[in-house]
């Protein structure tokens, strides 16, 4: 509420703050401050951004000497400004490079060294994406791979698109995920996908139905008759097929153990039960009362019956990025975009070109491939014993 107010005043909060040495000791005073530097950047006042660029140099915390250095690179950005232009004295390069030291230090507290990996997006890929990639290996933590991918993901360019695409078989299904919002962002790093499918290095099973109909109907002309061609839309009919050849598994007695295994493999990206997964489609222990039926169609024709909160949007920026996912939430400024995982993105409404509705489900179809009625039943079985306040 305090930052959604301070359309004037940031710089002058941010003074009474950095005032206080003990306020960014904690979780949440560390957080505020990262948002209040994000908006005083992208303000963009000249005195204040010195006064940012002064604090970063008494902090002595690395964690929060990145994170207020990220939120200055990108709310500069935002201002279409630069770290460059704010610090003539070149203090801040100082701080880069002990991020790409920590970055390349397995040894380093991961909370520090996910903000040096973010620290680390906000520069080009020429100077740190090869040490980024170098994470997208089963060695390093799922968190790591994810803040990886986030970071090659918001530096310009395509360089990353290709190396990326390499390193899809080391890939978990959440950093797959991250790793398809990457290459569906900017029209110069879809061709490295479109190349991916066709040589059936990604299925096309691993997108999601928006994210299909996205590339189908592609402003530009040979991204959309290339992904025409690749993929051919699923009919009514083919949805009935398959909701009709697992229908013997609404008389199979399922094993909620075995169901768990299921729902851990294929559910947990945009569902949450049990203390497990990510909330970013329905509640799953709310949807008991439809009957084992309901349920089971709605995960097979995810499309069939879609509540309006749990619609897919387009959202093309002015620098020409493409975002794709819920929108969690919107004020008088910005949209926060929701995407598989628990990815958000903010983006402010200034930088928006485009926003469109999918009238789609975020959640693919073909979530059952490679699945029996069997698992199907055990699925079901988990889902209906879950405890009711088990989000």
């Amino acid at each position: 509420a305090v930052l959604s107010s301070l359309a004037e005043g940031a710089g002058r909060m941010f003074a009474l703050l950095a005032a206080d040495p003990g306020f960014g000791a904690g979780a949440g005073g560390a957080d505020f401050l990262r948002q209040l530097v994000l908006l005083v950047a992208t303000q963009n006042q000249a005195a204040e951004v010195r006064e940012v660029v002064a604090y970063v140099g008494q902090i002595t915390a690395p964690e929060l000497e990145f994170a207020l250095v990220q939120a200055l690179a990108r709310g500069l950005q935002r201002a279409r400004a630069s770290l460059a232009a704010a610090d003539p004295q070149g203090r801040l390069q100082a701080v880069l490079a002990r991020a790409a030291a920590v970055v390349n230090h397995p040894g380093s507290a991961e909370p520090v060294r996910l903000a040096a990996i973010r620290l680390l997006g906000e520069t080009r890929f020429a100077d740190n994406g090869p040490a980024l990639l170098k994470l997208l290996v089963p060695t390093e933590s799922q968190a790591v791979q994810l803040a990886a991918l986030e970071s090659l993901a918001r530096m310009p360019g395509s360089a990353m698109a290709d190396p990326v695409v390499e390193h899809w078989g080391e890939l978990t299904p959440p950093a797959r995920s991250a790793a398809l919002s990457l290459l569906l962002a900017r029209p110069d790093r879809i061709g490295a996908l479109l190349d991916a499918v066709a040589k059936g290095v990604i299925l096309r099973s691993e997108l999601t139905t928006p994210q299909i109909a996205f590339l189908r109907e592609h402003r530009d002309p040979a991204v959309r008759e290339r992904a025409r061609r690749l993929f051919s839309p699923a009919s009514p009919d083919q949805r009935q097929t398959v909701i009709d050849a697992f229908r013997p598994a609404l008389d199979l007695a399922g094993n909620p153990a075995s169901g768990r295994a299921v729902f851990l493999s294929r559910c947990t990206p945009c569902h949450r039960l049990d203390g497990q997964g990510h909330a970013v489609g329905p509640d799953l222990a709310s949807v008991k009362s439809n009957g084992k039926e309901k349920i089971m169609i709605s995960i097979l024709d995810p499309n069939r019956e879609v509540a309006p909160n749990y619609i897919s949007y387009l959202v093309e920026t002015k620098d020409g990025e493409s975002l794709l996912g819920l929108i969690a939430s919107e004020n008088a400024t910005s949209l926060t975009l929701r995407r598989a995982n628990g990815e958000e993105s903010v983006v402010l409404r200034s930088a928006i070109a485009r926003v469109q509705s999918s009238r789609l489900s975020l959640m693919p179809e073909g979530l059952e491939a490679g699945l029996t009625p069997q698992q199907l039943a055990d699925l079901l079985a988990y889902i209906l014993a879950a405890p009711a306040g088990g989000r």
